[in-house]
């Protein structure tokens, strides 16, 4: 029975040793954009995760509530896909019921590079005033 022991422990060795070998560490800027695109609220981290783990990002306001998962996926040739869902639920008007709305991108990336995904959709020709986006800047960058 030791050798069994021994051998899960190896097992379970290799197995984290793997993992370790897959870490990533993705960057992301936040951003809400308001009137000329303009920068009007901006914040930056860091979050450590392995291929196939979800990094969740959670931007709270008054009347809206944003949250993305981001996962990236480390291919066997080392290339990269990142999937992105967004949700977000707002409320425009007070007494209002809250609107629900989601999202999901996925596409290859090449390590270090900036994508943009925007949990909101991106509106365009609003005859709305102060119209916001919210933009997430992404890059995945693998730690060896």
């Amino acid at each position: 029975m030791a050798g069994d022991d021994e051998a899960r422990r190896l097992e379970l060795e290799e197995a984290l040793s793997a993992i370790e070998e897959q870490r990533l560490e993705l960057e992301i800027h936040a951003r809400v954009r308001g009137e000329n695109r303009e920068s009007v609220w901006t914040t930056k981290t860091r979050e450590l995760t392995v291929s196939g783990k979800s990094v969740a990002v959670t931007l709270a306001g008054e009347n809206l509530l944003v949250r993305a998962n981001l996962i990236p996926f480390v291919n066997a040739d080392e290339s990269i896909f990142l999937v992105a869902k967004g949700e977000v639920w707002i409320q425009e008007e007070e007494g209002e019921e809250k609107k629900y709305y989601s999202t999901i991108k996925s596409l290859p990336i090449e390590a270090g590079e900036s994508v943009i995904f925007f949990p909101m959709g991106v509106l365009m020709d609003s005859e709305k005033e102060n119209v916001y986006i919210i933009e997430l800047e992404i890059q995945v960058e693998p730690l060896k």
